[in-house]
């Protein structure tokens, strides 16, 4: 979202300067890699998404149905990959006729070289959920307002340093969002 936003405001953003953490840029590339059959999407990634959407699906059913879209339930509850979800659920409640079409808009790769605020990405080259492909790596060495970290381990959200791990990321942050740009 503020990806989207900086590069939708270019001259008239409120915002100084800006850091995203393992951001996905390209959702096409990263939602075409969870689909594969691997360890982690088939026993990590796929369940555990799609158990937390059901669940929030069974206590909001009710509402839910009292919309304008009718879902088929029976076919939701028995999905087992997110872009099953996607397709029978969030794409058509967003608007999209496909979860491709849905991915597509929610892209925000092709953004990147329309942004004009300093703008700073943390990106981890092991990151299980947002493939080295998914980022727009050639748009930022182009745009002389972004800068990308691509490192090579921090896994998704990880980044952790030391014997007594911490967080290695924090101060590069705080740095970059104090200096007088």
């Amino acid at each position: 979202m503020l990806t989207r936003y900086l590069a939708e405001h270019p001259t008239d953003s409120r915002v100084s300067s800006a850091v995203v953490i393992c951001c996905l840029f390209d959702t096409r590339v990263a939602f075409a890699n969870y689909d594969k059959h691997t360890i982690f999407n088939d026993y990590v990634f796929n369940p555990n998404l799609v158990k937390v959407f059901k669940r929030y699906l069974a206590k909001n059913q009710t509402a839910i149905q009292s919309g304008s879209i009718r879902f088929d339930f029976d076919a939701i509850y028995k999905a087992t990959r997110i872009k099953q979800i996607d397709t029978l659920f969030n794409a058509p409640s967003a608007g999209f006729t496909s979860c491709d079409e849905y991915y597509a808009v929610a892209s925000t790769a092709a953004l990147v070289p329309k942004i004009n605020t300093p703008f700073l990405a943390i990106n981890s080259k092991d990151d299980p959920c947002v493939p080295v492909e998914a980022i727009p790596i050639d748009a930022f060495e182009n745009n002389p307002y972004t800068a990308l970290a691509l490192v090579n381990k921090g896994g998704h959200l990880g980044f952790f340093t030391g014997l007594i791990p911490t967080i290695w990321y924090i101060d590069p942050v705080i740095e970059f969002m104090s200096a007088k740009l």
